[in-house]
Order: structure tokens, then sequence, then C-alpha cells
């Protein structure tokens, strides 16, 4: 998914649908989340 990723629970609700990546890179730039906070959303749905 690209696009409208801003905080760590958009990062777990792409994750919850199946898909098998986002893009966060402006979320990462403005610093609404981080690399860490991303890479945890990511995993708890694993």
């Amino acid at each position: 998914a690209s696009g409208g990723i801003s905080c760590a629970g958009d990062i777990r609700r792409v994750a919850a649908i199946g898909a098998a990546g986002c893009i966060v890179g402006r979320a990462l730039y403005d610093r609404t989340v981080t690399l860490a906070e991303a890479a945890a959303a990511a995993g708890e749905a694993a």
C-alpha cells in the first residue's frame, strides 16, 4: 500500500488486511512515526 500512512495504527491496519508492505516515507520524514514504531506495528500484526 502507498500513501495515507500517518501513524503506527495505520501500519497495523494495513498489515491486518494482509498487505505485504506499505510506504511510510512521508510519515518518517514528518516524524509522525519512527522507524522503531513502524517496525513494531508491522510485527504486531504478523
